[in-house]
Formats: C-alpha cells, sequence, structure tokens
C-alpha cells in the first residue's frame, strides 16, 4: 500500500511517498504551469509507484478556516479525483506554519510533514 502526499502550490507541488505505511520519503517537486500537468505528474507517480491513495493537504488557519490557497487546492483535488481511477484521494488538515520544514525548497518537506501527520493519524485511529 503506497500513499503519497501533496502539498500542492499554484506552479510547485511538494510530494512525499510512503510505501511502507510507517514513514516516508520526499519526492522530487512537480512543477507545473496548469492543473492538468498537475494531474499527468501524480498520474506517472501513482503508476511508478502503485500508489493506492493520494493525500492533499488542505491549507486551513490556526482558527481552523479556510486560506486564500484552499480554493486552488479544492480545484486540484477536483480534477485529481477525475483524472485518477484507481487511487483513494483524502485530505488532510494542514494549518499555517505546521507543514515548513525550514529549508530554502518547502515543497517537497511539507508534504512530507503532511504525509506523515496522515500516518500518524492512521496509526491512533
Amino acid at each position: 500500500m503506497s500513499i503519497l502526499a501533496l502539498d500542492i502550490g499554484t506552479r510547485h507541488t511538494g510530494v512525499a511517498l510512503s510505501e511502507s505505511g510507517i514513514a516516508g520519503e520526499v519526492l522530487p517537486t512537480i512543477h507545473h504551469e496548469n492543473v492538468d500537468e498537475l494531474v499527468i505528474g501524480v498520474r506517472k507517480l501513482c503508476l511508478d509507484y502503485a500508489v493506492t491513495a493520494v493525500v492533499i493537504g488542505m491549507p486551513l488557519t490556526l482558527h481552523d478556516e479556510e486560506t486564500p490557497q484552499a480554493q486552488l487546492v479544492q480545484s486540484a483535488q477536483a480534477a485529481l479525483q477525475a483524472g485518477l481511477a484507481d487511487q483513494t484521494i483524502e485530505w488532510h488538515e494542514e494549518n499555517e506554519f505546521g507543514t515548513s520544514s525550514g529549508g530554502a525548497d518547502d515543497h517537497g518537506g511539507a508534504a512530507a510533514v503532511i504525509l506523515q501527520n496522515f500516518l500518524d493519524g492512521q496509526v491512533s485511529a
């Protein structure tokens, strides 16, 4: 059971993968001009790694309100749902300031935090 986590941005999407369901690794960032290119990139990763579930970080404020980025993420989620027939698409709340890994290129680091938080929630559920 491989799980792919995404930190969706307007032109760059961070990606992390867990093949064990316990821990994950950062994969190269998907660079895209539009949501169609994002879907193509995610579809390729799903095929390459036999992904069964995709977890998308849903950006919320510290008060659990949607951020301006949430609308973009929701649109991308709908496109991914339509473009990925064999994968379960789920979202996981990510609070502002809650996903940064601290590096200059935080795309993959943010996806890794989303993935680990999701995996931790699966273990405790």
